[in-house]
């Protein structure tokens, strides 16, 4: 069983169907790099030497204090309770922010309110705490840098895989610029650097499908259609 901090999007179950394939590529001294590392659940299986970046600073301190600081972490919900919860979010000083961001919010998203089930029994914060401690253990030896994919200098012995918010299904495609995405992967490509990427659809004339799972997973709910379920699937450039 994989363990990662509690994150929107999760690759926990997917990656592992798929790592072969980029293991088969990456030498024996090349860098694993993820421009789009989110919960760390995709890099924690990968070996040293390894580097997750991602956009938003609080992805990268909560994983830095996962690897590093683990004992400032709270163990329960008599520890850490829901008013805790909302003076760290008003909070920038709060030494623990980023990690309350997205491991006690609910559903993983960041600042998505205080997780908690309709009865109130469960104790997210030690099942939290729990995932921590293991997933701590998996990402010692990982760097983290915060950087826009665009500005990360991937060396040239490297193996890159790309978790890129899916087109069309989450808020975060909105503001994402899909097209500087594919030529920046296409440009890694020419420089003979392998790079695979996650995604439902991609542009048939640049990219091609190397590996699809076996069944269709939800991606969404929404009011309107309700549950919408695709098949998740993994490209590299032509």
């Amino acid at each position: 069983m994989g363990y990662k901090m509690k994150y929107v999007g999760s690759k926990r179950l997917i990656f592992r169907k798929f790592k072969h394939l980029i293991d088969s590529v990456r030498g024996e001294n090349s860098v694993y790099v993820e421009p789009f590392v989110g919960g760390g659940d995709s890099i924690q299986y990968m070996k040293n030497p390894r580097i997750g970046y991602d956009i938003d600073k609080d992805v990268i301190d909560a994983l830095i204090l996962i690897r590093d600081n683990i004992d400032i972490l709270p163990k329960n919900k008599n520890e850490f309770t829901v008013d805790d919860y909302y003076r760290c979010k008003n909070n920038i000083d709060c030494k623990i922010r980023s990690y309350v961001a997205f491991a006690l919010s609910y559903g993983g998203k960041k600042w998505g309110g205080w997780c908690r089930d309709s009865q109130g029994k469960r104790d997210y914060v030690a099942e939290a705490y729990r995932n921590a401690l293991k997933q701590t253990k998996l990402l010692q030896g990982c760097i983290f840098k915060q950087s826009n994919f665009l500005d990360i200098e991937v060396p040239k012995q490297a193996v890159v895989y790309c978790d890129i918010p899916y087109k069309s299904t989450t808020k975060y495609s909105n503001t994402f610029d899909y097209d500087k995405f594919y030529s920046w992967a296409l440009g890694l490509k020419r420089l003979g650097i392998n790079i695979f990427i996650s995604e439902f659809a991609m542009p048939e004339k640049y990219f091609k499908c190397i590996w699809e799972d076996s069944k269709a997973r939800a991606c969404s709910l929404i009011q309107q259609t309700g549950e919408l379920r695709k098949v998740e699937k993994l490209f590299i450039p032509k």
